[in-house]
This record gives C-alpha cells, structure tokens and sequence, in this order.
C-alpha cells in the first residue's frame, strides 16, 4: 500500500507477507528483470520464495527467462534456487 516506514518497522520486527498476488507479482517482475519491484517487495516483507498457483516461484521465472541478475539478487537474499 506505499507504507514503507511501517513496512520497514515489521520487517524489523520479522514480519513476512505471502499470498497468491505476491507470488504473481514476484514472478511478473523477476521475468521482466524489474529489480526495484522485487527490491520494494522484500523491504516490505515479502517472502521472495512463495510460489503461484502452479509452484512456480520469482527463481523459476527469473531462470527460465534467462535473468542472470535476478537469480543471483535472489540467492543472494537466501532463496533457495531448488525449491
């Protein structure tokens, strides 16, 4: 929602967010290399590994499009690369 003093506060706290949007979100910006979407989505809490409807996660997406830069942003941030 924009609240990024508030995001960053629970996050300090170690508060997460899955659910089936983000998972579509992260995979829509890791296919499209849009690093400051999956940069907003982990300072808010987003777990960067949840996966879609189908299983597929950001890693997925981001490997299977050829997105070099995202999949070592992602391992990086601890995802694991074979969820």
């Amino acid at each position: 929602m924009g609240h990024t003093q508030i995001a960053r506060i629970l996050r300090n706290g170690g508060a997460t967010v899955t659910n089936p949007a983000l998972a579509r979100q992260l995979c829509q910006a890791a296919a499209t290399a849009d690093m400051d979407t999956l940069a907003t989505v982990e300072l808010t809490g987003g777990n960067l590994g949840c996966s879609d409807y189908d299983g597929r996660t950001a890693m997925h997406l981001g490997a299977s499009e050829g997105k070099i830069k995202v999949v070592q942003w992602l391992i990086s941030r601890g995802v694991r690369a074979n969820p």
